[in-house]
């Protein structure tokens, strides 16, 4: 990841239209690069060899077309308001790049489900462009109706990813059994599934 902060720090403050046009093309060519690259990677056996890093959600996520445009609205938004940003902010422009980077690498993960890893790193300074953008968007209507949208879509998310199955629900840890005997690996592995109301 360290060649991102040479592309950051020497690219221009000035195109970023041209950044959101190369970001939704190359969403869209995904798939069909999908076809050719993703082969190429089964016989290099990158799949076995990542295969310990991955977890089940790796496997299945995907930047659907929803989510694309979600994050390509964000980053429209910042574009057209990232003069008012950099009045209030001093590290605008490098926040507004990192965060293209980031739906940048979201789209590689549709070629193949390994590079969806790569996307981790940059989901700080996406949550600071959100950040920026519910005090700093010019339009005062477009600027609440954005704050509704990010904490309706936050509960909304989080209501989701917890009761979707049996991952987060019942939770436990460790300072329950601080002063006593703590429940073997397979008691606590299968604590969850045997008491979750959500699915297996």
């Amino acid at each position: 990841m360290l060649p991102i902060y040479y592309i950051v720090r020497y690219t221009s403050d000035r195109k970023y239209f041209v950044w959101l046009a190369v970001i939704a093309i190359f969403f869209f060519i995904a798939e069909f690069l999908k076809a050719y690259l993703a082969p190429v990677l089964d016989v290099m056996n990158m799949t076995e060899r990542m295969q310990g890093y991955m977890q089940e959600e790796d496997t299945a996520s995907k930047m659907s077309i929803i989510r694309f445009l979600i994050f390509f609205v964000f980053l429209l938004l910042a574009s057209f308001n990232i003069d008012t940003i950099r009045i209030k902010v001093k590290y605008a422009d490098f926040v507004l790049k990192l965060s293209f980077i980031y739906v940048f690498f979201f789209c590689i993960g549709n070629i193949h489900n390994i590079f969806f890893r790569f996307q981790f790193f940059l989901m700080i300074p996406v949550c600071v462009l959100i950040s920026y953008l519910c005090f700093y968007i010019r339009i005062r209507s477009i600027r609440y109706a954005f704050k509704i949208f990010v904490i309706l879509f936050s509960f909304v998310y989080m209501q989701n990813l917890i009761t979707r199955d049996s991952h987060y629900i019942p939770y436990s840890n460790y300072l329950e059994y601080m002063f006593t005997d703590k429940p073997t690996y397979n008691q606590r592995s299968n604590y969850n599934p045997t008491h979750s109301p959500y699915d297996k």
